[in-house]
């Protein structure tokens, strides 16, 4: 049954904490449905889109809901560590379009990829609580405190409530199970081969001492095929049915000319 469920619902409080960390009786279901939006909100800002790699990648988002203050902790990949690979010759101007509409959503990636004033944090004590062994700093920069205020009021009025948002850097990819399967449905949108992509994730796996294995799955018309059919690829160990094993899981999909494409990634932690 451990293969059957999601095996991070089945290490809470053993060594994963919630990602919503709240409790209410009489307004859970607007709580819950507030926590819905701001993921989705955090998501839809300046996604990666065609062959530009480069964009807003969010991967943890912890909730903490207090009687009059809503805390928001957010993991999002460092901008130093998102390759651009775009040609000038390839650029349209269908692709910069789209950013048109979500103008206030750029200025907002980039104050959380400029922020200069530092914070001290440490999200080893509850939150990311897998790699995560040093402090991790945040800088904020003045020059764009008026978009973070903007997007703070903005979730404030809409959750009535006091909303303070704190964003943290991830200094790798290979720190988050989301952000795997998000590099992966990038790829996959570029049309990469499935194993391809699996490959070059397993060389650079090597390489960290964090990670004790990865399996990955991929469901749908890989390639073209006209039978959909689940591929699944492995590397070290990842056993599921281990509780105390520290094991991160998410699942993404990919959009392609043959249909969509579901990524689902687990990673085991030393």
């Amino acid at each position: 049954m451990a293969q059957k469920v999601n095996p991070i619902s089945v290490r809470l409080n053993v060594n994963r904490s919630p990602d919503s960390c709240w409790f209410s009786d009489y307004y859970y279901g607007e709580l819950l449905y507030q926590d819905l939006n701001i993921r989705e909100y955090f998501g839809s800002i300046r996604p990666p889109m065609g062959a530009q790699v480069f964009g807003f990648r969010p991967g943890r988002c912890v909730i903490h809901h207090f009687p009059k203050r809503t805390l928001i902790h957010l993991f999002f990949l460092s901008r130093t560590l998102q390759k651009s690979k775009t040609n000038p010759k390839n650029r349209s101007f269908d692709q910069s379009s789209k950013l048109i509409k979500h103008a206030i959503d750029y200025f907002v990636m980039q104050y959380f990829f400029y922020a200069k004033n530092r914070l001290k944090f440490d999200p080893a004590s509850a939150l990311i609580g897998f790699v995560c062994q040093k402090e991790s700093y945040v800088r904020f920069a003045p020059g764009r405190y008026f978009y973070f205020a903007f997007l703070q009021s903005l979730l404030s009025s809409r959750a009535k409530t006091h909303t303070v948002i704190r964003p943290l850097k991830v200094a790798s990819v290979y720190q988050s199970a989301s952000l795997i399967a998000q590099e992966i449905c990038n790829k996959l949108e570029q049309k990469t081969s499935f194993r391809q992509i699996c490959r070059s994730i397993f060389q650079q796996i090597e390489k960290c001492n964090y990670v004790k294995g990865i399996r990955i799955s991929c469901s749908g018309r890989n390639n073209g095929a006209e039978i959909a059919k689940t591929e699944c690829r492995k590397y070290g160990q990842t056993s599921l049915h281990v509780f105390s094993d520290k094991i991160d899981y998410a699942q993404a999909q990919a959009s392609t000319p043959y249909g969509i494409l579901g990524v689902k990634v687990w990673v085991s932690y030393s």
